[in-house]
C-alpha cells in the first residue's frame, strides 16, 4: 500500500475492547423532525461514511485482506446502501454536521451521491468501525456504543450532499463550524452509483 493511508491491510488479530476512544461519538441523538445534529469521530485510517444500516452487510472473514475489504465497499456503494469518502491521510478527530434542512455551507470540496434507507435508518462511522465489522461475524452496525449515530428518516432515496468545510480537523471544538456538512434531500430520480471512492488519491487504486 503506497497511498499513504493508514489503513489495517488485513483481518486478526484484532482484539474487541470496551473502550471508546476510537469509535465515533455524538453530542445528540438524531430523530426524525430534527433539523439537525453534530457527530464527532474517531478516524485513523482517513475514511468516513454514510451507510443504511439495515442493508450493509460487511461482514468479510476473520482474515480479511485489504482487496476484499473493499471489493465489499464497493459493492456497497452500487447498491446505494453506502457512500465512503476520503477525509485525509492522516484522519483525525471530526466534527460532522448531518440536516434534513437548508443550504450547504461552502467548504473546500464537496460531492453528491445518492443513499437509500430501506427501513428508514442511516448512520455516520469510520474506517474502524467497518473493520470490525468486517472481521467479526456477529458485529452489525451500529454497534450499540455508536446507537446515537444513527439518524432516523423516511424510507426511500436520498440525495447527500457532502461538504468538506475544513481540511484540517478542529478536534472536536464546539465553537467552531463542523469539518464535514450533510445534507440530506429525499428524491425519486438517484444518481449515477460511485464507483470509485472520492477523494482519495489515484495512487489508493493502483496500489492497494
Amino acid at each position: 500500500m503506497a497511498s499513504g493511508y493508514n489503513l489495517t491491510s488485513h483481518g486478526g488479530p484484532a482484539v474487541r475492547s470496551n473502550t471508546q476512544s476510537r469509535q465515533p461519538r455524538c453530542s445528540g441523538r438524531p430523530r426524525r423532525g430534527h433539523v439537525a445534529v453534530r457527530l464527532e469521530l474517531t478516524d485513523d485510517s482517513g475514511f468516513l461514511a454514510l451507510i443504511d444500516p439495515d442493508a450493509y452487510s460487511g461482514f468479510v472473514g476473520p482474515d480479511w485482506q485489504l482487496n476484499r475489504l473493499f471489493e465489499v465497499f464497493h459493492e456497497h456503494m452500487a447498491r446505494r446502501a453506502m457512500l465512503l469518502w476520503g477525509t485525509r491521510p492522516d484522519g483525525g478527530c471530526w466534527t460532522v454536521e448531518v440536516s434534513m434542512a437548508g443550504v450547504s455551507p461552502r467548504g473546500t470540496r464537496e460531492v453528491w451521491g445518492t443513499i437509500r434507507a430501506s427501513q428508514g435508518r442511516l448512520c455516520v462511522t469510520n474506517y474502524e468501525s467497518l473493520t470490525m465489522a468486517a472481521q467479526f461475524d456477529d458485529v452489525a452496525l451500529p454497534e450499540a456504543h455508536d446507537a446515537d449515530c444513527v439518524w432516523n428518516v423516511e424510507p426511500g432515496l436520498y440525495d447527500c450532499h457532502i461538504v468538506q468545510v475544513s481540511q484540517e480537523p478542529r478536534m472536536w471544538d464546539r465553537a467552531a463550524s463542523p469539518d464535514f456538512c450533510l445534507r440530506l434531500y429525499a428524491t425519486a430520480e438517484p444518481r449515477r452509483a460511485w464507483v470509485r471512492i472520492p477523494w482519495v488519491d489515484e495512487c489508493f487504486y493502483r496500489y492497494r
